[in-house]
């Protein structure tokens, strides 16, 4: 199989390293990081973006609801704002702690989970937007959550180097199994519900069966150093991941063989540390952002 890859767009304006990034409508997407900025961009656009707005400390963590249009950004040390993009401005605000927060997504059509520095799991009601349940789950801190499509599942990576498994009704733990070495960064279920992937720090990839009581499947050295983010084509199970090494990888989703590393080097690739992804069901385009405060567009075509 040959893999043609293209950079369609580098987008410049942030004034610190990006953290975070979702997709919008028609080719919009959104991106925050160290210096409290959201903006709003089009990939077709060769314009700076729109800022939407701007917060004192940095933004780790956003998600976009698209059935309301509704933009949920957790600002570090304050709490959660909810920005409405029909009104472009912001309609709610939620003081939740003094810590940091890394990552929100949401637990179905009424309730978002916020993973927070100080190891709780933020459930908060979507229509009132209130704070309806704190789950203690870890000393340390919690950095990732996925949410399982078909079964009754959640799991969270901690910085201690666990998942904790929770039940999606009840949200009671379930399991708590010892992943990785040290800090867990990302994790992710594979669009068929049969795998949980789980990266961080040691640079390790490592693919647990969920049918098998997450017995461990695979475990692979997939880059040089800290594995930040991983991003699933919304269709089939090929994946990418990008890491500090600067690399952004994509593997094949049923063997988890590597198909390609995309560098600065061989395609003007990040310079910096990879912080975010992107896979966006638009066009199949992908978004990466981190250190070096830009974000690039991508298109990627198989020939089999």
């Amino acid at each position: 199989m040959q893999l043609d890859i293209r950079l369609l767009n580098t987008f410049e304006g942030h004034k610190s390293s990006i953290y975070a990034l979702a997709e919008g409508d028609e080719g919009g997407f959104f991106s925050a990081g160290g210096d409290g900025i959201i903006a709003h961009w089009n990939v077709h656009d060769n314009e700076q973006g729109l800022m939407l707005a701007r917060v004192q400390n940095p933004v780790f963590a956003m998600y976009f609801h698209p059935q309301n249009r509704h933009l949920l950004v957790a600002e570090n040390h304050e709490g959660l704002h909810l920005i409405d993009l029909q009104q472009k401005k912001e309609v709610a605000s939620l003081a939740l702690s003094k810590k940091r927060f890394f990552d929100i997504q949401a637990l179905d059509e009424r309730y978002w989970l916020v993973a927070g520095e100080e190891g709780v799991l933020f459930v908060i009601e979507s229509s009132t937007f209130r704070c309806v349940e704190k789950i203690k789950l870890s000393s340390e801190r919690l950095r990732s959550i996925a949410v399982h499509s078909q079964q009754s599942l959640i799991a969270v990576g901690g910085s201690e180097g666990v998942l904790f498994l929770l039940d999606k009704n009840t949200l009671q733990l379930k399991q708590r199994l010892e992943a990785h070495a040290s800090s867990i960064f990302t994790v992710r279920f594979h669009p068929a519900g049969t795998y949980l992937l789980s990266g961080g720090r040691d640079a390790r990839l490592k693919i647990w069966d969920v049918s098998a009581d997450f017995t461990l499947k695979q475990e692979i050295p997939a880059h040089y150093y800290t594995l930040n983010t991983l991003s699933f084509h919304h269709q089939g199970g090929d994946f990418l991941t990008g890491s500090m090494d600067k690399t952004i990888k994509w593997w094949d989703g049923n063997s988890f063989r590597l198909l390609k590393v995309i560098d600065h080097q061989r395609y003007a690739g990040h310079r910096s540390s990879v912080n975010a992804l992107c896979w966006m069901k638009y066009k199949n385009l992908i978004l990466s952002a981190g250190d070096d405060r830009t974000i690039k567009v991508w298109k990627i075509e198989a020939h089999r």
